[in-house]
């Protein structure tokens, strides 16, 4: 069994010889539909420090390990302000959190299967000075 890419394309699977890249065989093209992708949207896109923004989580995967992350929008995806487990077999999810100190940019990010690999990002959040 192998699990199906996240991104939507024609794959096959191939079979090579003696560790080569002699290839022996090609299965016939496998198409991945785009599918309804996951969504995160946010209830505001600006905001002072200290004030609420809720996210919300739409067609999620629902694996029992996918986590949303609050980060600045320059920082990778290893790193980040806050996070939370969407929940196991939950598709929907809102999670309300007050923007952070600093101001700047920032976002919300979709991730799969406890990993780092994004698959949703939120509309940025600008927080400004008070």
């Amino acid at each position: 069994t192998v699990a199906m890419p996240l991104a939507a394309g024609t794959y096959e699977f191939r079979l090579f010889l003696n560790n080569s890249y002699l290839r022996a065989a090609t299965s016939a093209p496998i198409t991945v539909g785009g599918g309804v992708q996951a969504q995160l949207s946010v209830s505001v896109t600006s905001g002072t420090p200290g004030s609420p923004v809720t996210v919300t989580l739409t067609n999620g995967h629902g694996g029992a390990t996918d986590w949303i992350a609050f980060a600045s929008t320059t920082a990778s995806d290893r790193s980040y302000i806050q996070y939370i487990y969407v929940g196991a077999g939950a598709t929907t999810r809102t999670w309300t959190i007050n923007l952070p100190g600093t101001p700047g940019t920032y976002e919300f990010r979709l991730f799969l299967n406890n990993g780092y690999v994004r698959a949703a990002t939120s509309p940025t959040v600008t927080v400004a000075s008070q």
